[in-house]
This record gives structure tokens, C-alpha cells and sequence, in this order.
């Protein structure tokens, strides 16, 4: 008789982000660097659920109420169109640095920022070593936003560094600004 396959923890997406309340499963994904511990449960950021889901180490499900399975590569492409870079892109940069073993923690407001950490380093543990800046087809820069983003970076103590997707890879550039004064 073929062994069952054991229950994957189940994820509920909510549009922008994804909650597991299973105990058990909340606490080895915030061990593995996932998510932010809340009241009701573990918030997981949507590419977070979407790389879970890959690695079968989750199912998502549509709201409690409706529990319907959601297929992530649906996800992917039914929220390509929403935003700069697309989430499709943020999935594949996402997913570069997760394999990588680098813990990404996101901000919650454009422009998309998101805090890179050293491989093997936990958020509680130590602070982000990079300020990722990540930038769609159709951007473009200027000399006081280039100043401003590295005025952003410095002021945090982090490495400053712009990402996009090009021909389906990751692509990173690190920026620094060195000083004339002695």
C-alpha cells in the first residue's frame, strides 16, 4: 500500500500577503528566516508563500472562508500587470537570493526596497548587509535620486545595489560612492 503524503501546512492569501497559523509549521518558517510572527499567526509576504509553495513546503489557499487551492504560477501571472517591476520579476530576484541562503526582508512601500541579509545570517542575529533597490524595464535615473538613494543606503549602514530581470536572470549592480575628502 503507497505511503500518503504528509499534509503540507496551509498558507491563506489575502491579496497581499499570506497568513500560516499552523503552530508547528509558523515556528520552523521563522527558523528558516520567513515571515514576521503576528497575532494571528505568521505573515509571510506573497513572494515568500510563493517560494514556500514551490519548495512543497506549503499549499496557498484562497480566504479561510473560501479555501479554495490556488496554483502559484497563477498567482505569478495574475498580478504581472500591477506593478513596476512585475511580481513575476520580484519572484525571480526573490527566488535568486533565497537559493542562495540570503534572507530578504521587503518594505512596504514604493519605491520596492527590500533589506538583504549575509548567507547564513538570521534577521534577529545581525543587521542587512544590502539596501536593494529593485527597478522595472522602464526606469530611469537621476542624478539627485542616484543621491538620494545612496544618501538612504549610507544613512542605514548598508550597501546600496539596484536589481532587475534581464532575459529571465537576475541581474545586480552594487554602488558605492567613494570620497574625495581626506
Amino acid at each position: 500500500m503507497p505511503e500518503s503524503q504528509p499534509k503540507l501546512p496551509a498558507v491563506f492569501f489575502d491579496g497581499a500577503h499570506a497568513y500560516c497559523q499552523d503552530t508547528e509549521a509558523c515556528e520552523s518558517l521563522l527558523r528558516m528566516g520567513f515571515g514576521a510572527r503576528r497575532e494571528e499567526g505568521l505573515k509571510l509576504h506573497m513572494l515568500e508563500a510563493l517560494y514556500l509553495a514551490e519548495k512543497g513546503k506549503v499549499e496557498i489557499f484562497g480566504s479561510k472562508k473560501k479555501g479554495k487551492k490556488l496554483e502559484a504560477a497563477k498567482l505569478l501571472k495574475a498580478k504581472a500587470h500591477s506593478s513596476s517591476p512585475s511580481l513575476s520579476e520580484q519572484y525571480i530576484l526573490f527566488k535568486a537570493f533565497r537559493s542562495g541562503g540570503q534572507i530578504v526582508r521587503f518594505s512596504s512601500s514604493a519605491p520596492l526596497l527590500w533589506r538583504v541579509y549575509a548567507r547564513g545570517v538570521g534577521r534577529e542575529q545581525d543587521r542587512p548587509q544590502t539596501l536593494l533597490f529593485l527597478i522595472g524595464k522602464k526606469w530611469s535615473l537621476s542624478l539627485p535620486r542616484l543621491e538620494s538613494i545612496l544618501s538612504t543606503a549610507r544613512a542605514l549602514r548598508l550597501e546600496p545595489a539596484f536589481a532587475y530581470v534581464k532575459d529571465g536572470k537576475p541581474s545586480i549592480v552594487k554602488l558605492s560612492k567613494l570620497s574625495l575628502e581626506a
